[in-house]
């Protein structure tokens, strides 16, 4: 439309090598420039997958704790309660009293972690698909091919969060 700026984005699909890819001072005008951009958003979409799969894990572990049980990634936990006391070992009883010791600090702490983690991974989201929205062929195939590589080399046998 006559009078609308785009910063120099075409806004339909695109081969060029000119495109400004998320700031105005992210520019490629040509081969080389263009290959360096795919190659960093390539990066930056693998390393967005790794993020993933560390906030997954970090998830797991944070509401494992929140619940009271042991750190999954704990090696051994040392109980030097007797089994045959009163709530010891794994009983309901000794569950439901390691809550409510550990629900007054931490449960707000944990989950103030998660938020947090959870908005980096909203803003990295958010980015790439601006990157993406450049609808230049090259930054997308780029972003695709970057985030294929990051999901088979970090997530492993993980089932995929809906």
């Amino acid at each position: 439309m006559p009078g609308m700026d785009h910063g120099g984005m075409a806004m339909v699909w695109n081969w060029s090598y000119d495109t400004v890819v998320v700031f105005d001072f992210w520019r490629s005008d040509g081969p080389i420039s263009i290959l360096v951009s795919s190659a960093a958003v390539a990066v930056l979409a693998c390393m967005f997958e790794a993020f993933r799969a560390f906030r997954t894990v970090q998830d797991r572990r944070l509401l494992a704790l929140d619940n009271g049980d042991r750190d999954p990634g704990e090696e051994g936990e040392d109980d030097s309660d007797s089994l045959l006391a009163p709530g010891a070992g794994n009983s309901p009883e000794r569950r439901r009293n390691r809550g409510t010791a550990r629900r007054a600090g931490p449960r707000k702490s944990y989950q103030m972690y998660r938020a947090a983690l959870h908005g980096v991974e909203l803003f990295w989201g958010y980015f790439l698909m601006m990157a993406f929205m450049t609808l230049n062929g090259f930054l997308c195939l780029a972003l695709v091919g970057g985030a294929s590589v990051g999901f088979y080399m970090f997530h492993g046998r993980q089932p995929v969060a809906a």
